[in-house]
């Protein structure tokens, strides 16, 4: 059954002349949600008026009509004004209005009084079924209002398909606006989680501020102007005397996160059993596996936590990993968690994960604890910022790995297991100390970054070398089991591989990629191979925007609303904001689909020339583009 607003605004209005002086109209209100009936009296030149709603109509109803619903209603009235069922009775007893009296008196010559009221009664086809409606006197005048509207009605009987035409244009029109009032609808949404994410992030920095000043303690006023110093030199006194890294340990005073050991038990177990391990080894140094049945006890002991994150690992392989899931069941949450992470997040797990099923602590003969602080370091190294964070390092590293095993790098550019080794830290480390603005900001603001790395990949200068600089101490020193010539290989693997990773530079190494496949390259020496891995971390980067709808459309709200924070910090430095950038022009489809239009696609492309495993992408890429065509935001 139709609404009574729906039902109204089918209505067409319908007009009248009672006693060859009194023309009547009823129709819907200018506000689409009231009945109006409209009257104007020739003999004195008086316009009367009344507009009802749903609940006053609702006592008339019954005395018009036998049947509940408002179609039969309207009905009614129609057909009293096309059949000469509607009469009018004019109300000389009621008080006349100032206004009122004032035009009676100009009116005089016409020897008329001018009614306070006019009554017009609708007879219903039903016999003793009829309604009144008092009309009040108004000095807005309906002769013209009236007059209009019928010549409209006539027009619009007389040329029906040029008002269906604009009926049509006006109906796309109106969902045009609907698609905009819901984009807005949602953004106002996200903006509102943004600001409370944003009121307790600042909460959790001020408390951690707090817990700062605190471990300082007493100290003396002469370093009152100089805190940093002062923070220093407590560092200092923290670390070990052979600890050669001039970085701040991004632990503080720890080596290494309150993990979770029977999670990294279940973990090891999924890859490892009891009889591959040594707990003399170094490699077993901190967890031993279960045994098979062991393994499949405790997963049925699993509390709710634990399971969706044992869910999340079991999809390792696969493109569709959702680090969320991981990220949530760590930390409880996929945002504000990502500041400060005690127990690990989702980098901490899928790194360990990645090298327990590839056995490379084993295989490398890695101090297992040296590898978890090493990990823990790293994580503990991003901020939290919307989108580079340690999630989305999580969320490269597996992407990484599933395009050198599941994608056929390996294979294809007879990768050995060093190499691999190297491309998973690569990934781990690619945004690690990220700030949340770009090259270009740094540039711009000619900040002390920019200098120190000449303007050049500035960003992914600062986070290979703060890596490297960190290993220094050998709490992190992931590598000192490895030959000097392996050490050596493994840096410029990941040098190179971090370096890629500046969309600066995405020309450079698409030219290469394409120029190597024309010349029919094995991708099999050292170079092709070094190119082959930084083409793999580089796609994984940017593989949001070839990933399953369910998951793309997260980190795209992750990359805006970091945009935006730069655009923030740009317009007050005065700067111009830069491209997609202003939360005042919101345009994340625009941008989204010109990204994918002239990078992502024909980068794509050119990956699944070297690796037919991983077409795929370019499919899932021209969905994505599909979804911002028929969901713009501009």
């Amino acid at each position: 059954m139709s609404s009574f607003k729906d039902q109204l605004q089918r209505e067409v209005c319908v007009y009248t002349i009672c006693d060859s002086t009194v023309s009547v109209m009823a129709g819907m209100s200018d506000t689409a949600d009231e009945l109006a009936l409209r009257a104007y009296d020739s003999t004195t030149g008086a316009s009367y008026l009344c507009q009802l709603s749903e609940s006053a109509l609702l006592q008339m109803q019954s005395s018009l009509t036998d049947q509940p619903d408002w179609a039969s209603f309207f009905l009614a009235i129609h057909n009293a004004f096309h059949s000469g069922g509607v009469s009018v009775n004019r109300v000389e007893g009621r008080p006349v209005p100032a206004a009122a009296a004032a035009f009676s008196a100009a009116g005089a010559d016409r020897g008329s009084n001018v009614a306070s009221s006019l009554e017009v009664q609708c007879i219903g086809g039903v016999k003793g079924k009829y309604a009144v409606f008092i009309l009040d006197y108004t000095a807005d005048g309906q002769q013209r209002y009236i007059m209009e509207h019928l010549v409209r009605s006539h027009a619009t009987y007389c040329h029906p398909k040029e008002f269906e035409q604009r009926l049509a244009r006006l109906r796309t029109e109106e969902e045009a606006a609907r698609a905009k009032r819901d984009g807005l609808d949602r953004e106002l949404v996200a903006l509102n989680e943004n600001l409370t994410r944003n009121r307790e992030k600042l909460k959790i920095y001020l408390d951690r501020k707090a817990e700062l000043l605190a471990t300082l303690g007493t100290h003396s006023t002469d370093n009152t102007d100089n805190l940093w110093k002062l923070i220093k030199e407590k560092e200092q006194k923290a670390v070990d005397e052979n600890n050669q890294s001039q970085l701040a340990n991004p632990l503080r005073d720890r080596r290494c996160k309150d993990f979770d050991p029977l999670l990294l038990r279940m973990i090891k177990s999924l890859y490892l059993s009891p009889e591959q391990c040594d707990s003399s080894s170094p490699a077993d140094r901190v967890v031993m596996p279960f045994s098979q049945a062991e393994l499949a006890a405790q997963v049925g002991l699993l509390d709710d936590k634990r399971a969706a994150l044992w869910r999340a690992l079991g999809t390792i392989d696969s493109w569709n990993f959702r680090v969320f899931d991981i990220q949530c069941a760590m930390s409880g949450d996929d945002y504000l968690s990502l500041s400060f992470q005690p127990n690990g997040g989702s980098l901490f797990v899928t790194l360990y994960a990645l090298f327990c099923k590839n056995d490379f602590l084993h295989r490398f003969n890695i101090d297992e604890q040296v590898a978890l602080n090493w990990i823990s370091a790293v994580e503990a190294g991003y901020h939290g910022n919307p989108y580079h964070n340690s999630m989305h390092a999580a969320d490269v590293l597996q992407i990484t790995y599933f395009i050198i095993i599941c994608g056929g790098l390996k294979k294809r550019c007879e990768l050995s297991d060093l190499q691999v080794f190297a491309a998973l830290l690569a990934a781990a480390i690619h945004d690690f100390d990220h700030p949340g603005i770009n090259n270009n900001f740094h540039i711009k603001t000619s900040s002390h970054l920019a200098t120190l790395y000449n303007d050049r990949s500035v960003l992914e200068n600062l986070h290979v070398s703060s890596v490297f600089e960190l290993m220094k101490n050998p709490a992190f020193d992931l590598l000192s089991s490895f030959s000097a010539a392996e050490r050596h290989e493994i840096r410029d693997t990941m040098i190179e591989m971090v370096l890629a990773t500046d969309m600066g530079s995405h020309g450079k190494y698409v030219a290469s990629l394409k120029g190597k496949m024309q010349e029919r390259s094995t991708f099999t020496k050292p170079e092709e191979q070094v190119l082959g891995l930084a083409i793999a971390l580089k796609m994984a980067d940017v593989s949001n925007c070839g990933r399953p709808l369910d998951i793309y459309l997260p980190w795209g709200a992750k990359v805006s609303d970091e945009f935006y924070q730069q655009g923030d910090r740009e317009r007050n430095r005065g700067l111009d904001c830069s491209p997609f950038m202003n939360r005042l022009e919101p345009n994340l489809a625009k941008s989204q689909i010109a990204f994918m239009t002239y990078i992502i696609s024909p980068f794509f492309e050119q990956i699944a020339e070297l690796l037919p495993d991983m077409r795929f992408a370019v499919g899932l890429v021209e969905e994505n583009k599909a979804y911002w065509a028929c969901h713009d935001d501009s």
